[in-house]
C-alpha cells in the first residue's frame, strides 16, 4: 500500500470538502487508486428491493459479481458481511475462517467472487447505533494481498469514506425539506408496529380509538410514499425517524405523549 497515515490524514481534509455525491465517487475512485487497490464497496446491508436508493450503495464491484451477488440475494448470507457484524476493527478477507466458521456454501462465495476478479480485500465495519450495519471494503486483483499492516491506515480511510457517504447520502435526502415528518402521534404508531403490534393492541397501548390509530398510520405510510407496513417501518427506521432501540418496548421514547 502507497501511503501512510499522514497521506491519509490528508485524503480525510480532502474528503471533508465534497458537497455532492457524485462528486464523492469521484473522489473514491482516486483515493482506490492512490492506496492500491482496485475495487471498492460502500454500502448498508439491506437487501429490500422496495426501498432501492434509499440505502447507500456506491460500489465498482466487477458487473459479473454485483448480478450474482443481487440475483442470489446474498446480503444476509455473505461471509464478509457476516464477519462484519462481529467485528469492530478492519479486517483482511483472507482471515475470515479466523472471524467467523465457513461453510461450503460460504467457501463457495468466495470462490465465486474469486474467479469475477475479487482476488482478496479488506473490509471496515460500519455500525451506527440506531442504522443498519454498513461497511467499506476496498478490494484487490491478479497475485496482491493484503497485509496486517496495512490495516490501520486503512480502517481509518475506510472510515472517513463512510462518514462521508453517509454524511451527504441522508443530508441530500432524509433531511432535505422534503423529508417526511411525523407527529409525535405517528412516530408512537410507527414504533409499535415495528415491535409487532395489531392496530388494535397499538389503540389499546395509547389509549387513543381504533380509527384514530387506522388513520396515523395511514397519514405516517402517506408521508414516506409506501403502502405496505413492513416498508413504512423500514424507511422510518432509513430515515432516523425511528431508530432500532424503539423496536425493543423497554426503550421506545416516544410513549406516554399524547
Amino acid at each position: 500500500m502507497a501511503i501512510d497515515l499522514n497521506e491519509a490524514s490528508e485524503i480525510a481534509d480532502c474528503i471533508a470538502q465534497v458537497r455532492k455525491l457524485p462528486d464523492l465517487r469521484d473522489h473514491i475512485n482516486e483515493i482506490v487508486q492512490r492506496i492500491g487497490f482496485t475495487y471498492y464497496a460502500i454500502t448498508e446491508h439491506i437487501n429490500v428491493r422496495d426501498i432501492e436508493g434509499h440505502a447507500i450503495d456506491i460500489v465498482n464491484y466487477p458487473n459479473e459479481w454485483q448480478r450474482t451477488f443481487r440475483s442470489n440475494r446474498l446480503f444476509g448470507v455473505d461471509p464478509v458481511h457476516r464477519a462484519s457484524c462481529v467485528r469492530t476493527l478492519a479486517f483482511a478477507w483472507n482471515e475470515l475462517s479466523r472471524i467467523i466458521p465457513l461453510t461450503s456454501r460460504d467457501r463457495f462465495i468466495l470462490e465465486t467472487s474469486h474467479h469475477a476478479g475479487l482476488v482478496d480485500g479488506v473490509t471496515i465495519p460500519i455500525n451506527i447505533p440506531g442504522h443498519v450495519n454498513g461497511s467499506c471494503s476496498f478490494a484487490l486483483t491478479g497475485d496482491a494481498r493484503v497485509e496486517r499492516l496495512w490495516l490501520p491506515t486503512l480502517q481509518f480511510v475506510g472510515q472517513v469514506v463512510y462518514e462521508a457517504a453517509y454524511r451527504l447520502h441522508y443530508r441530500s435526502s432524509a433531511l432535505s425539506p422534503s423529508k417526511p415528518r411525523l407527529t409525535d402521534r405517528q412516530r408512537d404508531c410507527v414504533a409499535l408496529l415495528a415491535q409487532g403490534l395489531t392496530t388494535r393492541e397499538i389503540a389499546r397501548k395509547l389509549g387513543i380509538s381504533y380509527e384514530t390509530a387506522v388513520q396515523h398510520i395511514k397519514d405516517a405510510s402517506a408521508s414516506f410514499g409506501v403502502k405496505r407496513r413492513a416498508n413504512l417501518v423500514i424507511r422510518a427506521l432509513l430515515e432516523g425517524s425511528i431508530s432500532f432501540r424503539d423496536v425493543a418496548p423497554r426503550f421506545s421514547p416516544f410513549l406516554g405523549i399524547k
